[in-house]
């Protein structure tokens, strides 16, 4: 397979969606760019890893649809056709059935399943556009099998966030073709996900001890030692102890916001750090790309991969476990019995939500 790619005329685009099939089978990136160091000559390596970036955008997409559990299917289109025509092909056939937090409402509730093409594009820059002849040749393919198409634009200039803007195609027409990073508020990513944004209690202090004798596994800090427990604080209030079997989860949650270091205390091997937390809101969608790409690997870069993830799906030996909305939302449900701490408040307003839901069931 590797002589065969080193010395085919495989196109740029067709040589970059084998090496993906390696990409999934590589333990580290630094693997897989040895691999493609070996197997794309000079000339190609920029463009070849160009398409690369866009492909594994669309592995990120695929694994948020997962995650968010508002797709009910979601599978790859060919985009090689096999009957020359002028249509250009979506990366994606979906089918949605969300529910809508902010108001209490389950899927059932809703009662949508929304069906429709999905092409992935990602921006470096805080606008994405497209050409005219581009959006028409796309659209034409969607129009054939009479469903809608979504644009999904992953703004990447934000490093380490999953920032996606869901429009669709006759929106993107009527706007100039363009997609703007502000455009993640008022449109089909928080309705199509039922996504949300979380809101922390503005006295909300976290204080962490740790344990300099303990060596066991779990969270360790390089100054202090291992992490013996969590504890919420609020000025005047009984404080709150995590359970010891949800203290990885709940700081891997609480990880997405950021801490003010107050006080720190010490008496023989333990230490008490406590942080302030204060108001500060987070989307549920954001959550969900941060904590699933926490873990590092020996080079000190992200170990997550979503397009290896998927690749080990239906292995038996599946070592990539994810964790999707359920578990966050756990961890919300469970801290907030013992007093209200996280809030969900609604991107945008709740009435456009509903005028987009009602558009979708029209539409559908």
């Amino acid at each position: 397979m590797k002589e065969y790619l080193a010395s085919s005329k495989l196109s740029p685009i067709e040589l970059a969606k084998h090496l993906m099939v390696f990409k999934s089978s590589a333990d580290t990136k630094k693997d897989f760019e040895q691999i493609i160091k070996s197997l794309v000559s000079e000339d190609q390596t920029e463009r070849v890893g160009q398409i690369i970036r866009g492909l594994e955008q669309e592995d990120e997409f695929a694994i948020l649809c997962k995650l968010m559990g508002t797709c009910e299917s979601i599978s790859k289109v060919g985009q090689s056709p096999i009957i020359d025509t002028d249509e250009i092909a979506p990366d994606f056939i979906a089918s949605f059935s969300p529910g809508c937090s902010v108001s209490g409402k389950e899927k059932e509730d809703i009662n949508l399943k929304y069906q429709c093409f999905i092409e992935v594009k990602s921006s470096k820059n805080k606008i994405f556009k497209i050409s005219a002849r581009d959006l028409k040749r796309r659209k034409k393919f969607s129009s054939r099998f009479k469903l809608p198409l979504i644009f999904a634009v992953r703004f990447t200039m934000f490093e380490g966030h999953g920032i996606w803007v869901l429009v669709d195609s006759s929106k993107l027409a009527k706007s100039g073709r363009r997609i703007e990073v502000s455009d993640f508020i008022g449109n089909l990513n928080h309705v199509l996900f039922d996504d949300y944004g979380v809101y922390t209690h503005p006295n909300l202090y976290v204080a962490h001890y740790y344990d300099s004798n303990f060596e066991g596994p779990g969270i360790t800090h390089g100054d202090h030692g291992a992490l013996d427990r969590t504890v919420f604080l609020f000025p005047d209030e009984p404080s709150i102890v995590v359970d010891e079997n949800d203290q990885v989860l709940v700081n891997a949650f609480l990880d997405n916001f950021e801490f003010k270091q107050v006080k720190v205390e010490r008496e023989s091997n333990i230490t008490c750090v406590i942080s302030s937390v204060g108001s500060q809101s987070r989307f549920l969608s954001d959550i969900l790309f941060f904590v699933n790409h926490l873990a590092i690997d020996e080079y000190g870069e992200t170990s997550f991969d979503a397009s290896r993830a998927i690749a080990r799906m239906d292995s038996k030996d599946n070592s990539i476990p994810l964790v999707g909305r359920e578990m966050i939302e756990y961890v919300m449900q469970m801290m907030n019995s013992k007093k209200e701490m996280f809030f969900k408040i609604a991107m945008g307003k709740p009435e456009t939500q509903e005028r987009i839901l009602h558009n979708l069931k029209k539409h559908r």
